[in-house]
């Protein structure tokens, strides 16, 4: 293909960087470095949403060129606001370094500016010009790359680096961004973890970083505990203020001043307020779509009220709210919220799909008339709960944010690359509703999947309360265990009497029967545990499509 060089963004005596356009006006980043560089070339055969997608590499015998995916951005992870947004881009650059460790790559550079904050919100990991190939043999690394501030010490020459170096570069990346917010006791022991001297004294991999930000560390104010000591007659106070600022001391104080502080801080820290401000509804009023990073995702309906309103709200929080539990009757079952502006509510009988904005949820009563509905976002002891106004209703639904972590697959197009149709009938004349291969595939890796799942459970498709009950039922399943290897083979454990079928696998597919059934999979983490949903489908010629869709759960085991 034929490219226009737009202007060089980068020369030294290693490389050359430079955007390019192709003949479509569609622009790209071309790279071309001085020797063969391997890690671009398997990067080359990978894909993954945090990374950019490398349309061309090729090794001429002098220079290594690639061409890859030009990012439209917004800056780097140091243009971040916000604690949500912080957070959730360090969790997103956690998946994406699990992704390449489990290819053997160690990226050795990550700072602010390598990881782009892409225009669709998430982020972008660039730049593996000092990356490399992992090596157990190797005592030390060859070439010692990487920039001062962030790179581990073993980079330096101390030992070989192996993907904790990435793990004390994380640590020090976050504690850069994250400035005050790194001080408090919710992160700071993260932080600490990750830029140990003694790589064996980090955390082990990417994985254990993110599940230590998302549930390592939840403290409310109820957590306080309070102990009350009588010396010499005179009662002291001590607090011992667990996730309370940011001291380590104990405090003494007046009994009678310390129990009112504390009453006040108790009942303050049972709930706050969350979204949405007067100040960006009016923007997003002024100026049309602004996203709500607190409301985007996907939120469970728990609890139906009469009224609704900030004061009907908080008072209903101070009085009942320690009372209400999943429910799988009402009406509305659960909302997905996408940062672009749209949204999907499923209900018992229908489904809708519409428009969102800062402060507002559009829905339709007719073809020419547009109606809008309110929302508060509490955090109620330390969960989000979403209180949304009824349709001609004084009253409100009440959603709790759902607590699933998606996890794998990442890469839908690394999916597609698997050629696959899906027959009109099968030998008998039945409609068969399950993809099969048409020609050989390439296997993928996926490092998340890895591993030995035991079966917990049987769900329909719809079923989206059973990880809040988790009301499990082994003694009819199946399919007992799973043992997937990493050479793209698995081992099926079969009924009472656990017989073995051996079947194949690939990234985001179980392939069943030689080729002709073949499932999806999706890895979750639900509280730190991580549950494979493997996709069943049943014909039923009742139904829409013809068929239902269910799911079996495994456990990590």
């Amino acid at each position: 293909m034929t490219y226009k060089i737009i202007k060089e963004l980068d020369n030294d005596e290693n490389s050359v960087v430079e955007l390019i356009e192709d003949t479509g006006g569609k622009r790209f980043v071309r790279r071309i470095m001085r020797g063969k560089v391997d890690v671009y070339l398997t990067l080359h055969k990978l894909l993954h949403r945090f990374l950019p997608k490398i349309e061309a590499a090729e090794f001429d015998g002098e220079n290594t060129v690639i061409v890859e995916e030009y990012i439209e951005n917004i800056g780097d992870l140091s243009c971040l606001d916000g604690e949500c947004e912080i957070i959730n881009a360090f969790c997103e650059l956690c998946e994406v370094l699990n992704f390449i460790h489990g290819q053997g790559i160690i990226h050795r550079d990550i700072k602010p500016s390598n990881v782009l904050v892409a225009n669709d919100g998430h982020i972008r990991l660039i730049d593996f010009d000092a990356a490399r190939r992992y090596k157990e043999e190797s005592s030390n690394d060859t070439r010692y790359l990487g920039t001062k501030g962030y790179a581990a010490p073993e980079q330096f020459g101390f030992a070989q680096t192996d993907f904790t170096a990435d793990i004390y570069a994380l640590g020090v990346t976050m504690k850069t961004v994250m400035g005050s917010l790194a001080q408090s006791r919710k992160y700071r022991d993260t932080i600490r973890k990750c830029t140990e001297f003694d790589p064996v004294n980090r955390y082990q991999s990417a994985s254990a970083v993110r599940r230590s930000l998302r549930f390592g560390k939840v403290r409310t104010a109820v957590g306080i505990a309070v102990t009350v000591v009588l010396l010499t007659g005179t009662a002291v106070l001590i607090l011992a203020l667990n996730g309370f600022g940011d001291t380590d001391e104990n405090i003494s104080v007046d009994t009678t001043t310390a129990l009112t502080a504390v009453t006040e801080v108790v009942s303050e820290g049972v709930y706050e307020f969350v979204s949405p401000s007067e100040e960006n509804k009016t923007e997003a009023a002024a100026n049309g779509h602004i996203r709500d990073t607190d409301l985007e995702g996907r939120w469970i309906t728990v609890e139906e009220l009469d009224d609704f309103g900030q004061e009907a709200i908080e008072q209903w929080i101070d009085e009942e709210s320690d009372t209400f539990l999943y429910d799988d009757t009402l009406d509305l079952q659960y909302m997905d919220f996408y940062y672009g502006g749209t949204y999907y509510a499923y209900y018992l009988f229908h489904s809708e799909t519409n428009n969102w904005n800062y402060g507002e949820i559009k829905y339709n009563t007719s073809y020419d008339v547009e109606n809008t509905l309110s929302y508060y976002i509490y955090r109620i002891d330390g969960e989000d709960c979403l209180f949304l106004e009824k349709k001609d209703d004084n009253g409100c639904y009440v959603l709790k944010k759902d607590v699933r972590e998606y996890v794998s697959p990442q890469d839908s197009s690394r999916i597609a690359d698997v050629i696959y149709d899906i027959p009109e009938t099968d030998e008998y004349g039945n409609v068969k509703y399950h993809s099969s291969l048409t020609e050989e595939y390439e296997f993928v890796n996926d490092p998340d999947l890895i591993g030995k799942w035991v079966g917990v459970d049987y769900i329909d498709a719809y079923d989206v309360t059973w990880i809040y009950d988790k009301n499990m039922d082994t003694a009819d399943l199946w399919y007992k265990k799973i043992d997937f290897r990493d050479d793209g083979s698995c081992t099926y454990y079969l009924g009472e009497d656990m017989e073995q079928a051996d079947h194949r696998w690939t990234y985001g597919l179980v392939i069943l029967e030689e080729g002709t059934d073949i499932k999806s999979y999706m890895i979750y983490n639900i509280n730190g545990e991580e549950y494979l949903y493997i996709e069943d489908r049943v014909s039923n010629p009742s139904a829409l499509n013809g068929y239902e869709i269910g799911y079996y759960i495994f456990k990590r085991g």
